[in-house]
């Protein structure tokens, strides 16, 4: 099941689709809906995430700075730590195997390349797998009208270069919210204004 899919099912439905679960990929979604799944009173089996702890560290001067983004992402990871086992980190989902569901995953530790290191795996009771390969921003618009685009290392992503002043290098092109990077609805609002 894809992860967005479950958070919609749990956050706003407030239908858990299961009992056990794990979750894996790219980030943002990850402690949010795990967070969502043990609030529903769904058990996490496992959380694994393809990014080492150490590349998490780019994030810390944006939590100092924006406090409100400290807080919420507390309030995500709290009751995820409290209920569930730590995530595991640089892990990816492997297989899932069942016989008219899934039933079990198994989930490898992985290399400096991205690769499941051979002896790794570890395997997990779940009867929900959930996967994202996280998001992107909505550039495509400023690509097509010709706005160079730059690596985010933090993000993992390309993202339109822009001024203080949120102006493209396309004339008269300005970037903000979810088209300049993932920041929720609330760096968008501030950012256009």
């Amino acid at each position: 099941m894809a992860l967005g899919v479950l958070d919609k099912r749990v956050v706003q439905e407030r239908a858990v689709p299961g009992a056990r679960f794990l979750v894996a990929g790219r980030r943002p979604l990850l402690l949010p809906v795990a967070a969502g799944v043990v609030e529903a009173g769904g058990e996490i089996a496992a959380i694994c995430a393809p990014t080492p702890w150490r590349r998490y560290l780019g994030l810390v001067p944006e939590f100092v700075r924006h406090g409100e983004l400290a807080r919420e992402a507390w309030s995500f990871l709290y009751p995820v730590l409290k209920k569930s086992p730590r995530p595991l980190r640089p892990f990816s989902l492997v297989s899932a195997a069942g016989h008219s569901r899934v039933e079990e995953a198994v989930v490898a530790a992985l290399d400096e390349r991205g690769r499941p290191v051979p002896g790794s795996g570890k395997r997990f009771q779940a009867d929900i797998v959930s996967v994202s390969d996280g998001l992107l921003p909505l550039a495509r618009l400023a690509r097509l009208r010709g706005c160079e685009q730059v690596y985010d290392p933090v993000g993992q992503y390309w993202t339109p270069r822009t001024d203080e002043g949120l102006r493209s290098t396309a004339p008269g092109v300005y970037i903000a919210g979810d088209s300049k990077g993932i920041g929720g609805r609330d760096l968008a609002e501030v950012e256009g204004r």
